[in-house]
């Protein structure tokens, strides 16, 4: 072997592997349900890895759905499919001020968490969503409040916990939304969610540089 190449291979050996950093998918729900059974609204994650923990006394149905930050799995195009577009929608609201959803996710090898989701006011429903994170599914810290103001169509929003450091590689995350403010318990005045993403930027393997744009 010449001197040459005994340097060419000593440099190769010294360098790091360069990746860009990207957002991956965690788990997502679509809340599609079956044509034949409507009443019925679907908890299991659509793709991904997660679970989704209701009250069981919450009053809760599907619902027309949305297209707003689906994915492609999530929009029924096929009428013979058996499936329908739908939501997961909660009803008799007054009756369930500070109840909450809970998603649980892994963020193993992961860092930077948004969650985002499509979501529906009706009348007199709530008016507020509180999100927060936890590591130990008991321990809670508070992120964001997001007040739906005065309106009744689709929207989407974002919770970005980017800034939580205790959740970079956390093998179990508990993501908890916090329902307030409703003033009725009319079955007709409720709030719908639909296409609930969690996606994460991906831990770069040890000793690999990576390029960020």
């Amino acid at each position: 072997m010449t001197t040459r190449l005994k340097v060419i291979l000593f440099a190769l050996a010294g360098l790091s592997f360069t990746c860009r950093a990207h957002a991956d998918l965690l788990a997502y729900w679509h809340f599609n349900a079956p044509t034949n059974n409507l009443l019925i609204a679907y908890t299991n994650v659509s793709e991904g890895a997660g679970t989704l923990t209701v009250p069981a006394s919450w009053d809760r149905a599907s619902f027309d759905g949305v297209t707003n930050n689906a994915l492609p799995s999530g929009i029924v195009s096929d009428p013979g499919s058996g499936m329908t577009n739908t939501a997961m929608v909660l009803r008799k609201d007054s009756d369930f001020n500070g109840s909450n959803l809970t998603f649980r996710i892994s963020m193993a090898n992961h860092k930077n968490l948004k969650m985002s989701l499509a979501v529906y006011k009706v009348n007199n429903s709530f008016t507020n969503i509180l999100a927060s994170d936890s590591v130990d599914g008991s321990t809670y810290g508070s992120l964001s409040n997001y007040n739906f103001g005065v309106w009744s169509t689709w929207r989407v929003q974002t919770f970005d916990f980017s800034p939580v450091s205790a959740l970079k590689n956390a093998p179990q995350v508990y993501i908890r939304l916090t329902f307030t403010g409703a003033t009725s318990n009319r079955v007709s005045d409720n709030c719908r969610i639909d296409n609930v993403q969690f996606n994460a930027t991906a831990l770069p393997p040890p000793g690999t540089t990576v390029l960020i744009r």
